[in-house]
């Protein structure tokens, strides 16, 4: 039996997305991680089809966190959204792995709209 797909959802604040994360778990299997060191226990034989990252606060986070997954899952497909940033750190986060970035205020229905496409061609 083919396991359902699932997607990695990293915030600082679950409930700013509630409608985004209760739209994406009618669909696919959700791990919800709130703090980035999160990031670097979880298990290895979780295989996300997706990570989906708010950009935390602190600009060396973003780069760590990316890091963290890359050790784990590598050539992971990630979604970035919301947060602080500067041109330099989107452009690290495309180098190590993300396919798309929302920036604030985040279009929900067309993150929940990349996010179904980009879960099609997994």
């Amino acid at each position: 039996m083919d396991q359902p797909s699932q997607i990695l959802f990293c915030c600082q604040n679950a409930s700013t997305f509630v409608d985004l994360i209760g739209g994406l778990a009618k669909k696919y299997l959700i791990t919800l991680a709130c703090e980035f060191d999160m990031l670097s226990s979880l298990p290895k034989e979780c295989v996300f089809s997706l990570i989906m990252m708010e950009i935390p606060s602190k600009k060396n986070e973003l780069i760590k966190a990316f890091e963290d997954i890359s050790a784990g899952y590598p050539s992971p497909k990630i979604i970035i959204f919301d947060g602080n940033h500067d041109q330099k750190t989107l452009a690290e986060a495309f180098k190590r792995g993300a396919v798309d970035y929302f920036p604030k205020p985040v279009d929900y229905d067309l993150l929940l709209e990349r996010t179904e496409a980009l879960m099609r061609n997994t």
